[in-house]
């Protein structure tokens, strides 16, 4: 439709729409037939709903009324019959975006994951479409073009749809009927990538791989990727997309183009990355394959997002490559998201935080509950600039192991009081490490294996 007319119907409201149409019916009565037919369609579909779950089976509702669409699709068709060949010429276009009306309403029910009444609804628009399309004036092409636009549909639809294997063969037995009665008229394409959807279905062996994880060279396919390869990996990343099968996607994207078109895999990746689900992998993919073609933007766009998912000092620094010169007006806003970013294991805060010489919050990162050998890193770098911290940290993870009597956990314990006294010398408090250690020279005098190791440390 042309968007200025769209725009001027837009501006109406609903009592002059009403007249609108009732002027256009008295002065062409045939059309009270396309109206009737499209209001059917419309009542049928805004029935269907979309799952609550990505996952859930798409609940049944009423029938589409298979008569309605075809009798609506030949008042379309033969709107043109009372105009004269010269006239009816310029008006092929808007009897094709009639047809793509009614197929709007196909990709309804396939977006709400109803793919078997979308079937229903596309074999009635294509058969009458196909038995009438001859009578239009094609001149330019208009109304052969048009299948290509139906083939698109019915690829998705057939993946769509939950169809047995017997289903499957007949759906593509039927595609290849159409497209060798359009074979005679030079419309060589149209229904080939709809007739291999029908074929594999989601069973195709190195489709399942793929989706596993397992990518070949070969990618998603036996040999070497047909032309029509990418009609059906796009239309496969729709539904893995409605349906919420994020892990899929990402290996479907990298399939695409690692075997295939690499910038349409960058840019169903790109896509990927507004998705809900985690995105760490599907990020790091992506700001790797973005950077080997150059798309700096893209890039540390996907660096930024990769970060954000998976903080980790590998995924910081590949930020500040990516951002050059650009790095110290992004640093800032990172770094805050790095503090915020709350874990029982901040090994990557931790890298993050040392890297840059930001021992507070390094020192924050770790308490309460991070591990000894995180928090050991930090106390080593903390024990000249946080000696005071350092000391209670040490001593924190030392006190524990003798006091329950631990001895495999003995050395474990002198190391650590050994980090201490460095820290009471950094401070000039040598008498009181030397205090501290006759009180658990004391407490601790019966424990063989431990008193060596403390005196050792005098």
């Amino acid at each position: 439709m042309n968007p200025s007319f769209d725009s001027l119907l837009s501006n109406l409201n609903r009592e002059q729409l009403q007249l609108l149409l009732l002027k256009l019916v008295e002065r062409d009565p045939s059309l009270v037939e396309i109206i009737e037919g499209q209001v059917d369609m419309l009542r049928s579909v805004s029935s269907k709903a979309t799952p609550t779950s990505p996952m859930a089976a798409p609940p049944r509702h009423t029938e589409v009324d298979v008569k309605a669409v075809r009798r609506q699709v030949r008042s379309i068709i033969h709107g043109l019959d009372r105009m004269r060949s010269s006239e009816a010429y310029w008006h092929v276009g808007a009897v094709v975006n009639g047809i793509r009306q009614l197929v709007e309403q196909a990709w309804s029910l396939i977006k709400a994951d109803d793919g078997r009444d979308a079937l229903i609804l596309l074999e009635a628009i294509t058969e009458e479409y196909i038995g009438e399309w001859e009578n239009l004036d094609d001149s330019d092409g208009e109304a052969s073009a048009f299948f290509d636009d139906l083939g698109t549909v019915w690829t998705e639809a057939l993946l769509s749809a939950d169809l047995t294997s017997q289903e499957r063969k007949s759906w593509a037995k039927q595609m290849d009927a159409w497209q060798e009665e359009l074979n005679d008229y030079g419309v060589d394409e149209a229904f080939i990538a709809a007739h291999e959807a029908a074929i594999q279905g989601w069973e195709y062996p190195p489709l399942k791989r793929v989706l596993q994880g397992t990518i070949t060279e070969q990618g998603a396919w036996k040999g070497e990727a047909p032309f029509y390869a990418d009609d059906l990996t796009e239309a496969r990343l729709h539904i893995l997309e409605r349906r919420g099968r994020w892990q899929e996607y990402l290996y479907l994207a990298k399939a695409l183009a690692e075997h295939g078109d690499r910038e349409q895999g960058v840019q169903m990746a790109e896509h990927g990355l507004t998705l809900e689900g985690s995105k760490a992998e599907l990020a790091k993919w992506l700001r790797d394959q973005a950077a080997a073609l150059g798309n700096t933007t893209l890039a540390l766009t996907a660096a930024e997002v990769a970060l954000r998912e998976d903080v980790n000092l590998t995924n910081y620094l590949q930020v500040a490559e990516i951002a050059g010169e650009h790095w110290p007006e992004r640093q800032p806003a990172l770094l805050e998201h790095v503090r915020h970013t709350k874990s029982y294991y901040p090994q990557g805060q931790v890298d993050i935080f040392l890297h840059e010489g930001l021992i507070d919050d390094a020192i924050a990162a770790v308490e309460p509950h991070a591990s000894h050998t995180v928090v050991e890193q930090v106390v080593d770098a903390a024990l000249t600039a946080r000696p005071e911290w350092a000391i209670q940290a040490c001593r924190k993870q030392a006190e524990p192991f003798m006091n329950e009597g631990k001895a495999q956990y003995y050395s474990a314990a002198a190391n650590w009081l050994k980090k201490a006294r460095t820290a009471y010398r950094t401070l000039g408090r040598e008498k009181e490490w030397q205090v501290y250690l006759s009180e658990l020279l004391s407490q601790h005098g019966r424990k063989y294996k431990l008193v060596p190791m403390l005196k050792a440390l005098r």
